[in-house]
Parts: C-alpha cells; sequence; structure tokens
C-alpha cells in the first residue's frame, strides 16, 4: 500500500495549530496511517506481531497511534502523529507493579510509553522513524547500557553504526543531535546513555524532510522495523528483574 501525505497534512501539525481541537487533516493522517499498518505481514489488527519479530502493535485500537487530538497527556499539543509497536501485551503488563501508569495516562494506554518502542509518522517538515526511550524507560536504557558493555557489544555497536550510516541521529531531548559515530566505541555511547537514564525522552531518529509531499509504503514500514529491530530487542527487557 502507498499512500502520500501532502502540504495540508504537515501544516496540520505543530506550530500555532498544535494547539487547536478541530483540526480534520489529522484524522486522515491516522487513518492514512493505519492502512499502512494494516498492510503488514502477517495479518492485520487485531493481530499483534509483526514481521515474525518479537515486535507488536499496541492491542488497543485508539492507542494504534499516538493521540491525534490535544489531550492533557500530550500537554494539549500535537506536533506528530504516529504509528507505535514495541513489547507485547503481556510482557508490558508483566511490568505493571515496577512500571506503573501516570495518573495523566489514558488508562487503556497500558503503561507502553514506560518503555522502549519504535515510531513511525508524520511531523511538520515531513515523515520520520525512530527508536524512542522515555524516561519512565529506564529498565530499558539500562539493558541496552548492559549489552553495549557486555560480550556482543561490539557487534551492537557496529549495527548502530549502521544506523548511522543510514541516516539516523542520536538525539537527548536536553541536547542537540548527535551523530553514533562520533562516539567511537560501545563503552563511550554506554557512559553517555547511562548519564540519560531517566532524565529526559532518548530517540535515535531519521527524518524524511519533504518541501511539499512524501509518499510512504507498507513496505517503507517494514523496513524500518527490520532496520531498527536489531537495537531494539537487546534493549526491550520482557521479564522484570
Amino acid at each position: 500500500m502507498r499512500v502520500t501525505f501532502d502540504r495540508r497534512h504537515m501544516q496540520a501539525l505543530g506550530g500555532a495549530v498544535a494547539s487547536r481541537d478541530e483540526v480534520p487533516e489529522r484524522g486522515e493522517i491516522r487513518d492514512m496511517l493505519l492502512g499502512l499498518d494494516d498492510d503488514l505481514p502477517p495479518a492485520p489488527f487485531p493481530a499483534t506481531g509483526l514481521l515474525g519479530l518479537d515486535i507488536h502493535r499496541h492491542w488497543s485500537s485508539e492507542h494504534r497511534t499516538c493521540l491525534w487530538f490535544p489531550h492533557r497527556f500530550n500537554g494539549y499539543r500535537v506536533a506528530e502523529i504516529y504509528l507505535r509497536y514495541g513489547k507485547s501485551e503481556h510482557q508490558i503488563r508483566a511490568f505493571r507493579n515496577l512500571l506503573p501508569p501516570t495518573e495523566d495516562e489514558p488508562s487503556d494506554l497500558g503503561g507502553f510509553p514506560a518503555h522502549v518502542h519504535l515510531a513511525m509518522g508524520l511531523y511538520y517538515e515531513g515523515f520520520f522513524s525512530q527508536l524512542a526511550v522515555g524516561p519512565r524507560a529506564w529498565l530499558d536504557l539500562n539493558h541496552l547500557v548492559e549489552a553495549l558493555r557486555g560480550p556482543s557489544g561490539g557487534q551492537l555497536f557496529s549495527l548502530l553504526i549502521g544506523l548511522d550510516g543510514a541516516g539516523y541521529f542520536l538525539w537527548w531531548v536536553r541536547e542537540n543531535e548527535r551523530r553514533i559515530g562520533d562516539f567511537q566505541s560501545a563503552e563511550r555511547l554506554a557512559e553517555y546513555l547511562s548519564a540519560c537514564a531517566g532524565q529526559d525522552w532518548l530517540v535515535i531518529r531519521r527524518n524524511r524532510i519533504s518541501q511539499d509531499a512524501v509518499s510512504v509504503t507498507t513496505e517503507d514500514l517494514a523496513s524500518e522495523i527490520g532496520r531498527l529491530f536489531p537495537v531494539f530487542d537487546p534493549a526491550a527487557r520482557r521479564r522484570p528483574p
């Protein structure tokens, strides 16, 4: 499947319009993203497992994408609309005693933001894909740091360098973008990630910037999921400590 987001869609995100309630293009964006997602093998929603990998759609039909309307949980601003993929419902619920939902979190979101996940969608300049680790996902970030310092740390660092070569960058909300290759070794990257734990959102992201329109296919989603999964997998702690 192929969809094309035009300038109208990008202008419906961020800026002065971000806090408005009635923006029809946001619903269009969400419907187009869900169409792409439903075409991912092996089966459309409500099936959650994707591409034969241990990565899953959100189990709630409403939360297959982020919120596409202003809400207390998104600070009453819609700057991006994206699909998200991460741990299964069973895996996430196993951590409920350690990582309970926040007070303002929608009840059926199920604690998803407290875990490493992938996000793919539209923002005001184009289309993006990213691996995201929120401030509450400190268990997963620590798991990634342990993997970088473990016996396979060099191999994992090489995979991250591959993402760098594909246009991905590392961005901690409190700092400017960083090239992954600038860290030069698995240990230096592990030190940096350790300092970020629990502080703010940390993402490994690639932006496809477009002035007028951007076309996206289901194959594009599958390709980026496959590219990011080898980093997501060692970060994703699937059982509580």
